[in-house]
């Protein structure tokens, strides 16, 4: 059974306990799952973590005899200094600084202390509802479709409405409402969709009302109600209405948004504070609390405006300013920023004696060359996408709804030797697709021993040791291992820009870990230690054996050096494609 079913069968097992529908045969094989396997353990705390982001009330739901159950499985297999796995089973409770460099604890006392209040916290104070997690492994266009009421052939022509899931990409949902799914059939009106992480894209349809596109942003949760109103309850969404007289309409915590005319628009939803982005066209907002503090009951927002409601000492309130699209990945699109990479750079790229530059535009037989030496070439795994940036070539991974392109990656044909030791470099571009927790950069040994990794932040709502919500991640450990525990991280101090190129580098020198961004020292941290030999340089998933963390997006001029870049170097490279936006860093 690969890492994937396992995952999957060990939420199903949870939730089935949680929700006290679990036979005898169920709690007796997940207690025997997740005291086999720490990780297995450590993924029950992620789950209920990541749960809480939606706020479901899951104590509330389903009484805290239930959680105490799970509690008594879960607590025989976690012992005060034991090792964690590097894996997306991680915790992610963590005394953290959001943007800062943060060095790993050698010990945080009792795992059974955080365990049991990291559970409590997603379960009981933050309000989290247990998560069945499920990737959906055939992301892209499909044909399901949610109707109203009936949904035999005959009542579908007679529906007031038929919603469509178009597109979605690299989407993780949490099915306690509908469970998108290619080939699953119809979905019912009154269902909910909680989107954790992706993008995903629905098509509305009303019978006499007009038509609509709507796009969430995970996490977030909507319902579609019986007569095709969309329900937003959470998270980020955009749309683009072509309405019949006013009669598409959006529900929210507070009141509705009526659809005056063909209009763009995004809404954030954070509880019952909203937000409503009108980029096109013009919407009117029916709130009747606003009455009571003597504001109209019916605002108007007209094209380039927002509004945002609030509660404001324990009463609706209303601000007014310009629209933000660029606040919504959706605003966007993978084509909008492309990497034009001159002559030039390359240049200069194999001037500094790097020993693997992959440049991905000579690619043959699955094979990437490596342009620094006759050596290290990348072997292409599974089906990524090559993307045309003018000239340039890049290379993409999990835009597509294949299986093939879902699991896709690049390894060196052989270990790196002992070339590094003290002091090296690994250079990259990137353009993340959306906000995810993704690896960019591996070094690693089987299995899954890793001395570095530079990767991505998603959408967490608590920073941990591994992950800082939407930043830049370099690690640095040394002697190799899977210990969350061990190395030391630098993190950006401010949020990646999603379907924006950055170019990223990150320099171990003798006594400091360094992490620039767009030319820009961003984060160091102090660290002695050499990188160990004979580790496997691979691109876009943690390790060749998991297909955890996969990056979902474009990656190009990977480039590895023995030696650590100096800041006017590393400013150079940047200028060279970026030259508008470059300055000298400040030191740190």
């Amino acid at each position: 059974m690969d890492s994937q079913e396992l995952q999957r069968e060990l939420s199903d097992l949870v939730l089935a306990i949680v929700a006290g529908e679990a036979t005898a045969d169920q709690r007796s094989r997940l207690e025997h799952l997740i005291q086999s396997d720490q990780a297995l353990a450590l993924h029950v705390v992620q789950l209920l973590h990541q749960e809480a982001w939606l706020g479901q009330q899951y104590v509330e739901d389903h009484g805290k005899e239930n959680l105490d159950t799970l509690l008594s499985n879960i607590r025989p297999v976690v012992k005060d200094g034991s090792s964690a796995p590097d894996s997306p089973m991680a915790p992610t409770i963590a005394p953290s600084t959001v943007g800062s460099s943060t060095v790993h604890p050698r010990n945080w006392g009792s795992r059974l202390g955080w365990l049991a209040a990291a559970v409590l916290l997603s379960a009981g104070a933050i309000g989290g509802s247990l998560l069945t997690r499920w990737v959906d492994q055939s992301r892209g266009n499909s044909n399901r479709v949610a109707v109203a009421k009936d949904t035999t052939p005959s009542a579908i022509a007679e529906s007031p409405y038929v919603a469509k899931f178009v597109q979605d990409t690299a989407c993780i949902w949490e099915p306690g409402g509908a469970t998108p799914k290619v080939g699953a059939g119809n979905l019912h009106a009154g269902e909910s969709f909680n989107l954790m992480e992706g993008l995903a894209e629905i098509e509305l349809n009303f019978a006499t009302a007009g038509n609509a596109t709507l796009a969430m942003e995970g996490p977030a949760r909507m319902m579609l109600t019986s007569d095709g109103r969309p329900s937003l309850t959470q998270g980020r969404f955009t749309s683009r209405i072509y309405p019949r007289e006013d009669r598409v309409a959006f529900d929210m915590p507070f009141g509705r948004v009526r659809v005056l005319e063909e209009t763009s628009l995004g809404i954030a939803v954070n509880g019952l504070d909203v937000e409503i982005h009108v980029f096109t066209g013009r919407v009117a907002i029916d709130c009747p609390w606003f009455s009571k503090r003597g504001i109209t009951d019916k605002q108007y927002v007209e094209s380039g405006e927002r509004v945002r409601i609030f509660v404001d000492e324990d009463r609706m309130a209303m601000q007014r300013d310009g629209a933000k699209p660029w606040e919504f990945t959706t605003q966007s699109t993978m084509l909008a920023d492309l990497l034009e990479v001159p002559d030039e750079y390359v240049d200069e790229v194999l001037e500094a004696s790097p020993i693997v530059y992959w440049r991905f535009d000579e690619v043959a037989d699955g094979i990437v060359r490596n342009l620094a030496d006759d050596r290290y070439h990348g072997v292409v795994h599974g089906s990524p996408a090559w993307s045309h940036q003018g000239d340039n070539q890049a290379i993409e991974f999990g835009m597509d709804s294949t299986a093939e392109a879902q699991h896709s990656y690049i390894e060196a044909d052989a270990p790196l030797q002992d070339e590094l030791g003290n002091s090296y470099t690994v250079e990259c571009w990137v353009k993340p697709s959306h906000y995810h927790l993704g690896s960019l950069v591996s070094l690693f040994r089987e299995p899954g021993d890793h001395g570095v990794l530079i990767e991505l932040g998603g959408t967490l709502a608590t920073p941990s040791i591994i992950e800082h919500a939407g930043q830049f991640r370099f690690l640095h450990r040394n002697p190799p291992s899977g210990d969350v525990e061990a190395g030391t991280s630098c993190f950006s101090d401010v949020p990646y820009e999603a379907r924006r190129w950055a170019h990223l580098v990150s320099v171990k020198d003798t006594d400091f870990s360094r992490l620039y961004v767009n030319g820009k020292l961003v984060s160091e941290v102090a660290d002695s230690t050499p990188l160990a030999d004979n580790l496997t340089l691979l691109i876009a998933q943690l390790d060749r054996s998991r297909q955890w963390r996969p990056f979902i997006g474009q990656l190009d001029e990977i480039a590895v050096y023995p030696q650590p870049l100096k800041d006017e170097e590393v400013l150079r490279h940047y200028e060279l494609v970026r030259p508008e936006k470059a300055e000298l860093p400040d030191p740190i």
